[in-house]
Order: structure tokens, then C-alpha cells, then sequence
């Protein structure tokens, strides 16, 4: 089962670290400004002052001897990645899962940082957050709209649903809503058929019998309309997901994504949509939107397309998604783009509601 940690408090110790890409020296100490601001107690990890190559915060033993401390020190009440960028996956055979186990901590991060968020929630039950890092979303664009998702969600009461908010209300598309019409018309055949069969099973019966049948029908003929709207109108399942490169990464190893019966969430940055189209075909190859309940999509900030600029992003993903039979909605803005940035709590569950238009589409989560 997947857990939460409760939130840090006023005055509570949280610790920065750098799991991927390095920062610049004098960033450092705007970053401990930030979290100051925000009311907490930063803590700097020693990879926050490392740089190999241009794009890693240190060695891997540095920065998983930063991410074991955080853990392991009962003071600090949280951990925020600072920055995403590359590396965070050297990692993940290194990471001591029974010490974060044993010691769960709220922890934030996204890009690079998507294969901790899901070995997180899978090795080690923990719920984790695909939210603002300090120097990538706080330092030049933390507006009034990220931080409020943020902080909701982090302090949001285990057990508690909340809906998810787009900024400025930002309606939610259903993809594939023509397969879905589709398919609510043929189990609505099917509604009627079955009524008509037992109309005529109910008439082969004794009379005496016949009130006692028919409460049973209305009874059946409920049940069926019931299912049809948990199948096709209401979706549930455990939200996990991130940044599409880095959840092909992992596939074929022991930390690549389960998919089975959960949400999945998919955001990108600066990609070729050919690009775009050889991982998510790698991801379908693999099996995980047939083992998901529905997709969910981000923002594909920069995705361009310099072969054909005439076929986009949307282009794509309707002939990709064209005969798929769960639901694929787009619109989330979470992801890469800024200054707008949702926060989401991997691993909670989710629970998709879908209007009898297929118009009107609200997602809630629950810790």
C-alpha cells in the first residue's frame, strides 16, 4: 500500500539535493531563500556544490550518500530536488530501498527525477510528488498558481479527495472520444437486448411469479447500467508516471514502470515527435498501455516536428490512439512548461469522471 508522509511544518528541516544535473555555485544560496520563504529549514546535500562533466551534481556515491542521509536523519521532514536534468538514473541500483522503507520522507521531484518517483513507489510504498524543484520552478518562476498546487497537495490529509485545478480552469480533452461513443452505443445494444430477453423469459413464467420477476428485471437492468458507468464513466486506479524519456529507460530492467490497472502519466520537453513516436511505441511494444486503465498527458512543451511541421503533436496522437479503448486525456498542465506547473501525487488514487457527453472530464485523488 502505497503512503504519504505527512507534510513538513513551520520551521521544519527539509533537505535540497541535486539527484541529477548540477547548479551554478550562486544559486546555491538563493535556493535556501526559497525554502526559507516558504517557512522551512533548508539543509544542503553536498551535491548541490558538484559538478562532473557539466551534467552530473557529483559522483553517484555523493549524491546517494546526500539521499541516504536525508532519510536516515530523523530531523529532516522532507526532501526537495533541486534541479532535473540527467543522471538521477545511475542510481537506482545503488538506492538502499529498506532504509527509505523504514524511513519515509515527503519527497518532490520530476523530469529527470521520474525513475526515483516510481522505484519509490514500488520497491518502497512511498507516495511521492511530481511537483516544482527549487532552482528549475522556484528560483525565476514560482508564480502564485504553482505554488498553490503545490502546497495543497502536499498538505493535502490522507484519506481526503480533492479535484485536480488547471490553471484558469483549463478544460480537459478526451482524445479518443469517438471510440468511446462508440462503445457506450454497443453496450447500450447490449442493455436492451438483455432487457428483452428477459421480458420474454418473464412472460414464460407463472403469474404469480411475475411481481416477484419483475423486481428482480428492474433489479438486473440497474446492475447493468451500473457497470456501464463504472467501466466507461468513472475510471480508478493508482496514478504513476513522469517524463516519457525516462520511462523507457528503464524497460527490460528491475525498475521499469508496472502499469497494471493504474493511471498513467506522461509528460515531455523539447522532443522530435519521431522521437516522441519510437517511445511511446517502445511503451506499447511493452505492454503498458494495454496493462494501464487510462492515460493521462502533460505538457509536450517544444515538441516539434522539423520533418513535416504540418503534422503535430495532436496529429500524432490521434492516429496513435485511434483504436484504443480506454481513455486518453490531454490538457493536464503539468510538466515542463512554464510558469504554470499542477502538482501530482504519485501513487495516490486517482479517480477519472467522464459526463455522459463525454464533454465534461474531472479528475480527484485521494492519499
Amino acid at each position: 500500500m502505497i503512503k504519504f508522509p505527512q507534510a513538513p511544518k513551520y520551521g521544519d528541516k527539509v533537505f535540497l539535493i541535486c539527484t541529477s544535473s548540477p547548479i551554478l555555485p550562486e544559486e546555491i544560496e538563493k535556493c535556501k531563500q526559497i525554502v526559507e520563504n516558504l517557512g522551512f529549514y533548508p539543509v544542503v546535500g553536498k551535491s548541490l556544490s558538484q559538478n562532473i562533466g557539466g551534467y552530473m551534481a557529483g559522483s553517484a556515491d555523493i549524491r546517494i550518500n546526500d539521499l541516504h542521509e536525508a532519510f536516515s536523519n530523523p530531523e529532516i521532514k522532507a526532501i526537495f530536488c533541486v534541479k532535473g536534468g540527467f543522471s538521477s538514473s545511475q542510481l537506482l541500483d545503488k538506492i538502499d530501498y529498506e532504509l527509505i522503507k523504514k524511513n519515509p520522507k515527503l519527497f518532490v521531484g520530476y523530469s529527470d527525477v521520474t525513475n526515483l518517483n516510481i522505484t519509490f513507489n514500488q520497491k518502497c510504498g512511498l507516495g511521492t510528488y511530481h511537483g516544482p524543484m527549487i532552482r528549475s520552478n522556484m528560483l525565476y518562476d514560482f508564480n502564485e498558481f504553482t505554488k498553490k498546487s503545490f502546497l495543497f497537495a502536499i498538505n493535502q490529509k490522507n484519506r481526503e479527495k480533492w479535484k485536480l485545478e488547471n490553471p484558469n480552469s483549463k478544460k480537459l480533452n478526451l482524445l479518443n472520444k469517438n471510440n468511446f461513443i462508440e462503445i457506450e452505443i454497443k453496450r447500450e445494444k447490449e442493455v436492451i437486448e438483455k432487457e428483452r430477453i428477459a421480458k420474454e423469459k418473464e412472460k414464460e413464467k407463472e403469474k404469480e411469479r411475475e411481481r416477484e420477476n419483475k423486481k428482480k428485471e428492474k433489479k438486473n437492468k440497474e446492475q447493468i447500467k451500473k457497470e456501464i458507468k463504472s467501466k466507461f464513466r468513472e475510471i480508478q486506479g493508482e496514478l504513476i508516471g513522469g517524463n516519457l524519456s525516462l520511462l523507457v529507460t528503464t524497460l527490460g530492467t528491475d525498475y521499469e514502470i508496472d502499469t497494471k490497472d493504474k493511471i498513467l502519466f506522461i509528460e515531455e520537453i523539447e522532443e522530435e515527435i519521431s522521437r516522441i513516436d519510437r517511445m511511446m511505441t517502445h511503451l506499447k511494444l511493452s505492454g503498458k498501455f494495454d496493462d494501464c486503465r487510462a492515460v493521462l498527458f502533460g505538457n509536450f512543451d517544444g515538441c516539434e516536428n522539423t520533418y513535416d511541421p504540418n503534422y503535430t503533436l495532436d496529429d500524432f496522437l490521434n492516429n496513435f490512439f485511434k483504436d484504443f479503448k480506454k481513455p486518453v486525456i490531454t490538457g493536464i498542465e503539468c510538466g515542463h512548461k512554464k510558469p504554470d506547473l499542477v502538482t501530482l501525487p504519485l501513487g495516490a488514487e486517482c479517480t477519472i469522471n467522464i459526463d455522459k457527453n463525454f464533454d465534461n472530464i474531472k479528475i480527484y485523488f485521494k492519499k
